[in-house]
């Protein structure tokens, strides 16, 4: 950005993107430029325009207005003396059949926060002019935001009669934003080119006055509007809340009396519950009591069963003690059978041979022979003794 030259009081300000031939004709409409001019351009560096000559100092900004400071790309047309930031519109281009892109230029910006503290710095009123195809919205909208428009007292607008231009905004939608701050229009100039005419406005400190006025009544009006619907939303929502208490009250009456009947019943639940309780535990006692007394019978009956039981092992010991002793008895007396089986079949060969001696002596007594058969088994007893 290039600049020269100092500010001072009675500052003109000129938003251009290049035309410098058709700046002049612009700037005589907004009358003597005074001493002091400030002219925003990325192209003011190419030629400057003979009406600004005369002015004591012009400073120079070679940069397009914008809200941040990234570069931007200027657009130049096939139609002499057409830039702009923003692409074309259908209106354009069905104005304009031919019409074609002839270059693209990157311009530096200068941003509204930096231009805004340059323009807060003068004195003075300031004279307005604007020449930015499809960016006077956004021009309009920084003098206004930054309070530099509550200073104007002249304004030469050039505007197409339709948005020619992306995002660009309606001539009467413009019109209207400065009549309502206080500026009429004293000239428009469709001369040079209809579709592109020229407007300049004046302030008219009484209409700013009584827009303002208008403006502060209709406020007044609205807001007095707004009270009284929130006065009357206060009321409904006060009679709301009210009902709202009342039947909450009858609820929770209502609540209060089932809630009672409830614990009524509760109670005598619980009383009933309570004199079953009594009679089980009277109950619960007397079992207790018997079971008891069963117990100490089965104690006593397992006793006596356990001492029976003793006494019929002790019973078992001792036959089974006798039972040994006689298996003893038996297996001795088996012996002596055995023992008495085998003297005889020893004694049976000498009793055949004793008979047939028998045979052959003379008969004798039988009280003899059976003297002799005792006095026989009796040595040999004796013998079986001894041995």
């Amino acid at each position: 950005m290039k600049t020269d030259n100092s500010l001072g009081v009675g500052t003109s300000i000129i938003f251009s993107w290049g035309a410098p031939e058709r700046l002049n004709a612009q700037l005589s409409r907004i009358g003597t430029i005074g001493q002091k001019a400030i002219w925003i351009d990325p192209l003011a560096a190419t030629r400057l325009p003979g009406a600004l000559r005369g002015a004591d100092a012009v400073e120079r900004i070679e940069a397009v207005l914008a809200l941040t400071a990234d570069g931007a790309e200027l657009s130049r047309y096939s139609l002499p003396d057409l830039y702009s930031l923003s692409p074309p519109t259908a209106a354009l281009m069905s104005l304009m059949p031919g019409l074609k892109l002839a270059e693209a230029v990157a311009v530096p910006v200068v941003t509204s926060e930096v231009l805004g503290k340059k323009l807060a710095a003068c004195d003075g009123a300031f004279r307005v002019v604007i020449d930015t195809p499809g960016d006077e919205g956004t021009v309009l909208d920084f003098l206004d935001k930054t309070g530099v428009l509550d200073r104007v007292t002249t304004l030469a607008l050039r505007c197409g009669v339709e948005p020619f231009f992306k995002n660009a905004a309606h001539i009467n939608n413009l019109l209207a934003m400065l009549a309502t701050k206080g500026f009429s229009i004293v000239a428009q100039d469709k001369d040079e080119d209809s579709d592109w005419p020229v407007y300049v406005l004046k302030l008219d400190i009484r209409a700013r006055l009584i827009k303002s006025l208008e403006v502060a009544g209709a406020q007044a009006q609205a807001d007095l509007a707004a009270a009284r619907e929130e006065q009357a939303a206060e009321r409904d929502a006060a009679k709301a809340a009210a009902a709202q208490a009342a039947e909450a009250q009858t609820a929770l009456k209502a609540d209060l009396e089932a809630r009672t009947k409830e614990r009524d019943a509760a109670k005598a639940v619980a009383a009933q519950r309570e004199t079953t309780l009594a009679k089980l535990r009277l109950e619960q006692k007397r079992a207790t009591a018997l079971n008891t007394e069963k117990a100490l019978r089965l104690e006593h009956e397992l006793y006596q069963l356990r001492s029976d039981l003793r006494r019929a092992a002790q019973a078992q010991e001792r036959s089974q003690a006798e039972t040994d002793a006689l298996k003893l008895r038996y297996g001795a007396v088996q012996e002596e059978r055995q023992g008495l089986l085998r003297l005889l079949q020893q004694l049976t060969p000498k009793l055949r041979e004793a008979a047939k001696h028998v045979r052959e002596i003379p008969v004798a007594k039988q009280s003899d022979v059976t003297a002799m058969l005792e006095g026989a088994k009796s040595g040999k007893a004796k013998k079986k003794k001894r041995s």
